[in-house]
């Protein structure tokens, strides 16, 4: 339980860093030849929805990225927000989604003896994983969550 709080304080400490960072936001265009702007269109390998729910706070977070690389948000306390990856931000992600860490990171249920653990619901194609945030070890599926959430700000 320590160990999630400190990664969810760690976490909080990192989007807070990133949203200092270079005021590029999820939807910029990178410049082409000619010099006019052209939106990213960079695709992911796989389509993903991440839903978090429970936690002290009783959180109900989504996060969805379809093929295109469009996304879009929703939580209990914040208005839905939706945008595109940047070709960076696709690439982080499919480099998480195919890495075969993260099934060994899914394949862990987790336990349910928290009171105040997080529910993790993925659909990642047509594969779809549920399990408990108690403290386990999963750092694929930590990175994933990091850039997931720094990825849609």
């Amino acid at each position: 339980m320590r160990a999630l709080r400190v990664f969810l304080v760690g976490g909080l400490a990192a989007l807070a860093l990133a949203a200092c960072g270079t005021g590029d936001s999820p939807t910029t265009t990178a410049p082409t030849a000619m010099g006019t702007p052209k939106p990213s269109t960079q695709a992911i390998d796989h389509p993903i929805t991440v839903s978090r729910t429970g936690g002290l706070a009783g959180v109900q977070d989504t996060w969805t990225v379809d093929a295109n690389g469009l996304w879009q948000t929703t939580s209990r306390d914040q208005a839905a927000r939706s945008g595109r990856l940047t070709s960076d931000q696709g690439a982080q992600l499919n480099t998480l989604l195919s890495d075969p860490a993260l099934l060994t990171d899914l394949s862990q249920p987790g336990s349910a003896t928290c009171s105040d653990a997080f529910h993790y619901s993925m659909s990642m194609g047509t594969r779809r994983y549920e399990m408990t945030g108690c403290g386990e070890n999963r750092p694929t599926f930590d990175k994933l969550m990091l850039v997931l959430r720094n990825s849609t700000q």
